[in-house]
């Protein structure tokens, strides 16, 4: 699945989300956002597709090539005349194609951002100090978990933090007052109740999503509104746990904690990160949550999230996942022939000449070496039925097995199927044992017009590779 198209499926579960928070907040349960936020985050960066009934099955083999062949759409909005063929030089190896480069640069500098940042921040961190005090010693062993979680406190902290996963961390500031051990109760369940839903994980999940889909702006949403809903979410898992009659007191614990907010920092859940107003206000309304909004809010959620882990999904067959040179593909999906496609091969028709004046067919005929690879890298049979077979494997690329060739004075023309399932075609020259392939009508990224490959003749007995 394309990176643009999972971008657009993904933006279409950001916005549903986004409206149902401001219409519907207040009358649902706060933990049910990050669960939802989930959901788009796996639409983000997970390139596969459901398989709807009477659908093909979607693809799943080609996450490393599709990731890098970003839509032309993108390229079209970022350069003028992204559609033009630019002719290529006639070396071996494969090129990275213009609007890959257009995406993997702003996201490789925005990754090297967000990972210095966590570096500074974590290196600043381990300057911490245990916290030994009894109250903190007993409310820990009073809320074991798997992982071992450790309170320390940081000179200059402003407000309680957490980072790490597999080995969690709660930074207090170090002037916080241990003798008031409500405020702290608070504090430690807030970030307590942050590792154990693995919230900093999400995080990270967040910004790897937003580095892959920087030019998303839905997505720069989707990051922000996380952070804030996390927050809600463990208010409202403290309130219900504490009691209602707490609210007040939470409350004022987030005020003076806003008071003395610093700069946040990626990876971290803060005690007082978000908007400090709509914490409140989520804190201090009674409970609203209404069972028939529910229903129908997670009714509306699924079927957005079919519609958007289905989209795009139906174009092409499971077996469409790129092949090593040489290896047999079998192209049973292939669409009807077009009309005007059936205008090409009428002209190509038109263009052959007398056979007296046609090349010797045995110069084709036979099988050629990839001198690179040293292995079998083309192949020309005489057709029973007319014409030629024509199989050319592309070192590391590609391999193209349904060639269909005709003979003609300037040499066999032949035509194929691209690895997107597009026509392609192109012309082969035999010199003194050593075959030209040059391809002249393809829009295949990796094979653009006038790209060329050479190989040597070592028999002159096809043994053709869907044979084997």
């Amino acid at each position: 699945m394309r990176l643009l198209q999972m971008s657009l499926s993904g933006g279409i579960l950001i916005l549903t989300v986004a409206v149902l928070r401001a219409v519907a907040m207040d009358r649902l349960p706060k933990r049910i956002f990050p669960a939802l936020w989930a959901l788009a985050l796996a639409r983000l960066l997970i390139p596969a597709t459901l398989s709807l009934p009477g659908g093909r099955v979607p693809s799943l083999g080609t996450i490393g090539r599709e990731t890098q062949k970003i839509s032309g759409a993108v390229l079209s909005v970022l350069t003028e005349g992204g559609g033009a063929a630019v002719p290529a030089a006639p070396d071996r190896g494969p090129r990275l194609p213009a609007e890959f480069l257009l995406w993997i640069v702003p996201a490789a500098v925005l990754a090297l951002i967000l990972t210095v940042s966590w570096l500074r921040c974590r290196r600043e961190f381990r300057t911490s100090l245990p916290v030994e005090d009894a109250f903190v010693a007993r409310w820990l062993r009073e809320h074991p978990l798997r992982r071992k979680v450790e309170v320390r406190e940081l000179t200059g902290l402003s407000t309680p933090l957490t980072y790490g996963v597999v080995k969690p961390v709660i930074l207090m500031p170090k002037a916080t007052d241990w003798s008031s051990h409500r405020q702290v109760r608070y504090m430690l369940f807030h970030e307590y109740t942050h590792i154990r839903r693995f919230d900093n994980l999400m995080k990270a999940l967040a910004a790897a999503a937003l580095c892959v889909h920087w030019f998303n702006p839905l997505v720069w949403l989707m990051a922000a509104l996380i952070n804030r809903d996390l927050e809600l979410a463990c208010d409202e898992c403290l309130i219900r746990h504490f009691g209602g009659g707490e609210r007040k007191s939470y409350a004022m614990t987030l005020l003076s904690m806003e008071e003395r907010r610093g700069a946040a920092a990626p990876f971290g859940s803060y005690f007082s990160k978000n908007a400090t107003e709509e914490r409140i206000n989520a804190i201090m309304k009674a409970n609203k949550n209404s069972l028939v909004v529910l229903v129908v809010v997670l009714a509306l959620v699924a079927a957005v999230t079919v519609t958007a882990f289905a989209a795009f999904g139906g174009g092409k067959s499971g077996n469409d996942a790129e092949p090593p040179a040489g290896d047999t593909v079998t192209d049973g999906d292939k669409d009807a022939e077009t009309p005007a496609e059936r205008d090409d091969d009428k002209d190509a028709d038109a263009s052959v000449k007398p056979e007296e004046q046609l090349p010797d067919a045995a110069a084709y005929i036979g099988e050629y070496t990839d001198p690179d690879s040293d292995t079998v890298g083309l192949e020309i049979a005489e057709n029973p039925a007319g014409g030629y077979v024509v199989q050319i494997g592309i070192y590391r690329l590609t391999s193209l097995t349904d060639g269909v060739g005709l003979l003609t004075s300037e040499g066999m023309v032949f035509t194929a199927t691209d690895a997107d399932s597009n026509p392609i075609s192109g012309i082969i020259t035999v010199s003194d044992g050593t075959a030209t392939v040059t391809f002249t009508d393809s829009t295949w990224n990796y094979l653009p017009n006038g790209t060329a490959f050479r190989y040597v003749k070592t028999s002159g007995t096809p043994n053709l590779w869907s044979e084997n």
